[in-house]
C-alpha cells in the first residue's frame, strides 16, 4: 500500500515545451514559468465568466515568478485549468502536488482527472478541496500530496478548478504541477508456488533503476530492509515480501511470494560410479553403498582418472541413470576438497575429480539438501612397512658359513639381505 503523505519528488523537465511531442511521459514536473508553455500545452475554461479581468490568466512579472494565475473579483469561481496531455502508462496510482499561493488567505480547489482537456472531460475528482496556503511572495508552496488510481492506462489531463473563492480581489497564482506515478510492483522469478531444494528467486521491477528491498520474516519491507542484489536461494518454506523504489516515484505496493519447498525423499538405494572399484564409466558396473538411515557409505578406490558420480538407479542405459543422478551442485568445484561437505543436486550431470587414492565417500540426504564428505583411507590392499630386499640390512659370513659381526676390508663373504645372497668383497 502507499503510505499517504509522501512528498512528490521533483523531476526536472524543459521549462519551456515548444517542440515537445504529447503525451507527456510520467513522472514530471510542469512547469508554468513562460507564456510559451501556457499557450501552446496548457488550456483553460473560463465557463462563461464575463469580466476580462477575471478566470485564469498568465503573468510573467509577479515579482521574480512567472505563474499562471487566477483573478476573482467575484465571477471567478468554476474556473477550469487544464493540464497539457500526460502518458499514464499502466493502472495504477498515481499522485499529484500543486506549487502556488493566494496573496490573502488560504484557498481551497478542486483537482480531477479525465481522457479530455474539457470540463465534460473531467470525470475522477481526486481531490474535493486541496488547500493552498496564503503566501504573498509569489514563490509557491507545495500542496499536500493528492493520491488516486486509475483503472487502465492511457491519455489523461489534470483539471484544477476555483470552487470556493471567498475573497474578493484575491489573485491565485499556480508555479508547478508535479504528477508522480508509483514504482511497479517487485515480479519474482520462479513464481510462487512448489519448488525444489536451492531454487534461487530473482526479484525485479519495471521502473528503470528501481531498488528493491525486501524480507524473509513476513514483515513489510522498508527502505531499511534488506536491500536485494542477487537471487535468495530457498533452502527451506519462505515467504518474500518486496518493495521497489525509486527516485521521483512514489514506493511500490508490497508484493509478496509464498513458496513450499519439496522435502528430498532418501532413495531406497545410491550407488556410486565412474572410475571406481576398476569400473570405467559403466553405470552398469557401479557399486551399491550401505545405506543406514539417511546416509550412505561407500569405501574403495578411485582410479588414475579420478572421476566418480551417484546415482538412484543401476543400469547400462545412460538415459535412465542421468534421469536419476545426483552430481555437483551449481557454485561447487568439480575438484573435491577433503573432509568439507559438498552440496549434490538431482538431475545434476557434473562429475567430481579426486587423485588415485582409497577413500570413505558418505552422502547424506537432509530435508532439503544433500551434502557428500570424502576422507581419505588406508588402502587394505596394500601392506605398509614391508621392506625390499634392497632396502633390507646386510648380514655377513666367511666362506665357511660362519656369522662375521665385524667384516674385515679386502675379505671376501658371503652377504645375505633378506631372500637375495651374494658373494661380495668387503670394502
Amino acid at each position: 500500500a502507499v503510505v499517504a503523505g509522501v512528498a512528490s519528488q521533483k523531476v526536472s523537465v524543459a521549462t519551456n515545451y515548444v517542440g515537445t511531442v504529447l503525451p507527456l511521459d510520467l513522472p514530471c514536473s510542469l512547469s508554468l514559468s513562460s507564456k510559451d508553455d501556457f499557450g501552446l500545452l496548457w488550456s483553460y475554461d473560463n465557463n462563461g465568466t464575463t469580466s476580462a479581468s477575471c478566470g485564469w490568466q498568465f503573468n510573467a512579472t509577479r515579482n521574480t515568478a512567472s505563474c499562471y494565475y487566477l483573478n476573482n473579483t467575484g465571477d471567478g469561481n468554476n474556473c477550469w485549468l487544464f493540464s497539457p496531455a500526460l502518458n499514464f502508462p499502466a493502472a495504477g496510482t498515481y499522485q499529484i502536488v500543486l506549487n502556488g499561493g493566494f496573496t490573502a488567505v488560504a484557498q481551497a480547489f478542486k483537482v480531477a482527472v479525465g481522457q479530455a482537456a474539457s470540463i465534460a472531460g473531467m470525470t475522477q475528482v481526486v481531490a474535493e478541496s486541496l488547500e493552498i496556503v496564503k503566501n504573498a511572495n509569489y514563490v509557491g508552496a507545495d500542496t499536500e500530496p493528492v493520491q488516486f488510481t486509475v483503472a487502465a492506462p492511457g491519455v489523461y489531463y489534470i483539471g484544477i478548478m476555483s470552487n470556493a473563492l471567498t475573497e474578493s480581489g484575491g489573485y491565485f497564482y499556480l508555479n508547478r504541477v508535479d504528477v508522480t506515478m508509483q514504482a511497479a510492483a517487485p515480479l519474482f522469478s520462479p513464481e510462487a508456488g512448489t519448488v525444489v531444494p536451492g531454487t534461487k528467486v530473482a526479484i525485479t521491477s519495471a521502473t528503470d533503476g528501481a531498488n528493491i528491498y525486501y524480507t524473509l520474516d513476513e514483515s513489510v519491507p522498508t527502505t531499511a530492509s534488506v536491500e536485494y542484489d542477487q537471487p535468495i536461494e530457498l533452502t527451506g518454506d519462505m515467504t518474500i515480501k518486496a518493495i521497489a523504489v525509486a527516485d521521483g516515484y512514489l514506493e511500490s505496493e508490497v508484493a509478496t511470494a509464498v513458496y513450499t519447498v519439496k522435502k528430498i525423499a532418501v532413495p531406497g538405494q545410491l550407488y556410486i560410479f565412474g572410475i571406481v572399484d576398476e569400473a570405467d564409466w559403466n553405470p552398469a558396473e557401479a557399486v551399491e553403498m550401505t545405506k543406514t538411515g539417511n546416509e550412505f557409505v561407500y569405501v574403495g578406490r578411485v582410479g588414475s582418472v579420478g572421476g566418480f558420480a551417484f546415482t538412484e538407479v543401476m543400469s547400462s542405459d545412460w538415459n535412465t541413470v542421468d534421469a536419476a543422478r545426483w552430481g555437483a551442485a551449481e557454485g561447487e568445484s568439480r575438484d573435491v576438497v577433503l573432509d568439507r561437505e559438498i552440496a549434490l543436486a538431482y538431475g545434476s550431470r557434473t562429475a567430481f575429480k579426486l587423485d588415485d587414492g582409497y577413500y570413505e565417500f558418505k552422502v547424506v540426504f537432509s530435508d532439503y539438501k544433500v551434502n557428500m564428505m570424502v576422507t581419505a583411507k588406508n588402502d587394505p590392499g596394500r601392506i605398509e612397512g614391508v621392506m625390499t630386499d634392497e632396502a633390507a640390512d646386510a648380514e655377513y659370513f666367511n666362506l665357511q658359513g660362519v656369522r662375521v659381526f665385524e667384516p674385515a676390508a679386502g675379505n671376501i663373504y658371503i652377504v645375505r639381505r633378506g631372500s637375495v645372497v651374494t658373494k661380495e668383497i668387503f670394502k
